[in-house]
């Protein structure tokens, strides 16, 4: 099927043929989330090996197997336009590919031994919270809110980058002990669902200072944290959350 070089009929192409084989499961909201990573391929912005690997980075730390994520890759290779795939060397891409995914897993690994969860179980968790509050009578939006932790950990190597985000989780979560659900981005953001208290602020400020000052993170140029209100509809989720791990 010819196709054209058009960006945004390409994505859409992708992302039909990834549903059409895999359905709307949790993979769903990583494909979505690597759009902007997709369009500078489609640009001639970035080398096509660095974006596969980046790409297999994402789906490895989502927890998505390797196999699948190659197949889903396979698709996005297939509707390039001809130009881009003559660019694009197959065993070069397999590789850095594979070698991303491999990153991926280990920072799953480190963080999920904090008790990070990955994006999709946020979602759920967003979603039970907007049940719990239209149950009582109340608006998620007036009684929680998401706590971003965000350090620049990306130009690290994958083992640096799992250790200062595994030091990320530690901090959090001696913070909120009493189970808010945490998840982390594939792009080095900590997310926390948490109640609204008039305290929230300083147990945020608290976790940067004590980051700021974490061997683990010396590497990462800034440790920042701030309170993200969420959206006063829940239909508005994946929206938001797509804001927030860019």
């Amino acid at each position: 099927m010819a196709l054209t070089a058009d960006r945004a009929t390409i994505l859409v192409e992708w992302r039909r043929r990834v549903r059409a084989g895999w359905g709307l499961g949790p993979h769903w909201h990583t494909i979505d989330g690597t759009a902007p990573l997709v369009t500078t391929l489609l640009d001639g912005t970035a080398d096509p090996c660095e974006v596969l690997s980046e790409l297999g980075r994402r789906c490895g730390h989502d927890g998505h197997p390797l196999d699948q994520v190659t197949a889903w890759t396979g698709e996005l290779i297939d509707v390039l336009p001809r130009r881009l795939r003559r660019k694009v060397d197959q065993r070069r891409a397999a590789v850095a590919l594979a070698t991303g995914w491999a990153e991926g897993a280990l920072e799953r690994r480190h963080s999920r031994s904090f008790g990070v969860a990955p994006m999709g179980a946020l979602r759920l968790a967003l979603e039970q919270c907007y049940d719990r509050c239209e149950s009582i009578g109340t608006n998620a939006s007036d009684s929680y809110s998401l706590v971003v932790l965000d350090a620049d950990s990306g130009l690290l190597p994958p083992v640096p980058r799992a250790a200062a985000m595994a030091a990320i989780a530690s901090h959090a979560r001696r913070a909120f002990a009493a189970g808010e659900p945490m998840a982390a981005t594939p792009t080095g953001r900590l997310l926390v669902l948490a109640e609204r208290s008039p305290d929230l602020p300083s147990v945020v400020r608290s976790i940067v200072a004590t980051c700021e000052v974490s061997p683990l993170l010396a590497g990462c140029s800034r440790v920042q944290g701030w309170l993200e209100p969420l959206p006063p509809d829940r239909t508005h989720i994946d929206g938001y959350l797509a804001e927030l791990a860019p």
